[in-house]
């Protein structure tokens, strides 16, 4: 048997047994727990649009910023835009019996020489935060088996008016697995270091997971554990005066081939939602704190989102705290949503 066969008859078994094993986790002997009623913030213009593709959100003194996945494709009078709302706007809607749509503003950004190819089609801006007035992403590249990330820094211009980007400084995030787009797609300050989070770190397929640590200059200064977390972590709020934070643990059921989950230890410990009960999709945050350089979950329970009625997985991306809850939105599956999440 040449060795590219075996090889092949070998990968096929684990896809096979870790396709059923997936297949076959009930969720029926866990207790039911209730779950968070989803409140959708109505947007209007360009970011309405699911082709939006809202990758990551984080919070400029009190404008909430959307980060799409592709600036590119809001030429400016630089190269792209992000987008921003009014913190007083989101609080007007929500707290007004007039639901009128809020219209995001555009943040101009100069991508100074940035390369193309990293803003084509398999790539493109993840995750965002700020620390004072630099701001720090990730952006995903490469296809096929072959995908990685890069740290990127920038500077906001103004009262948020514009942002400079620094390619000359990104650094290479390598992936933690040989699962096609996948990387670092969470990223979140704690204090004067700049925290990167892989997006699978299940049992399976990722058995020693960490985190990447960098200082203010982009230099890596350390690689935490983490816990195996099944699913994906897709964004992480900034920590509290604790050094707490929660993160969005997602999977839509179609991503079980992939990665290849275990039973989950959130079920065994705290129970499931009452509509995951009987649905492959998940859709929760989950709280985390720091422990020197390393991650560790908190003894809060998890909270579940309510599934969407008509059993649309919605691909949660972008996460920030907001008053006593979150803001959460999704990139274009189903659609794009922006809602508020009591705690």
């Amino acid at each position: 048997m040449n060795n590219m066969f075996y090889l092949s008859c070998v990968f096929l078994i684990f896809q096979v047994t870790g396709c059923k094993n997936y297949e076959t986790l009930s969720r029926e002997s866990y207790k039911v727990v209730e779950e968070s009623e989803v409140i959708q913030v109505f947007l209007d213009g360009e970011v309405s649009s699911r082709n939006s593709e809202i990758s990551g959100l984080s919070w400029y003194n009190d404008y909430l910023v959307l980060l799409p996945q592709y600036p590119d494709n809001y030429g400016s009078k630089f190269e792209g835009a992000f987008f921003k709302i009014s913190k007083s706007k989101i609080d007007t809607f929500l707290q007004s019996q007039n639901k009128a749509p809020l219209k995001p503003v555009k943040v101009d950004v100069n991508f100074n020489g940035l390369d193309p190819d990293l803003l084509s089609i398999g790539s493109g801006f993840e995750a965002i935060t700020f620390l004072g007035d630099d701001v720090y992403l990730t952006i995903e590249c490469g296809e096929f088996f072959d995908t990685y990330a890069y740290i990127l820094k920038g500077k906001v211009v103004g009262d948020l008016e514009s942002i400079e980007l620094y390619p000359d400084k990104m650094k290479k995030i390598e992936s933690q697995t040989d699962i096609s787009n996948l990387s670092d797609e969470a990223i979140l300050r704690n204090g004067k270091e700049i925290i990167t989070i892989y997006e699978a770190n299940g049992a399976n397929v990722n058995s020693e997971p960490y985190i990447h640590t960098f200082n203010t200059e982009l230099n890596e200064i350390s690689r935490g554990r983490l816990a195996n977390i099944e699913y994906r972590i897709t964004d992480a709020t900034d920590p509290d005066s604790l050094g707490r934070f929660w993160i969005i643990n997602y999977m839509w059921e179609e991503d079980g081939n992939d990665l290849l989950p275990d039973e989950d230890a959130e079920f065994i410990k705290y129970g499931v939602g009452k509509t995951h009960k009987n649905s492959k999709s998940i859709e929760r945050l989950l709280e985390f704190e720091f422990l020197g350089n390393d991650l560790k979950r908190t003894k809060t329970p998890p909270i579940y989102l309510e599934l969407d009625k008509n059993n649309k997985s919605r691909n949660w991306e972008g996460l920030v705290r907001y008053e006593n809850g979150f803001l959460i939105i999704t990139d274009k599956h189903p659609e794009t949503i922006l809602a508020y999440i009591k705690k």
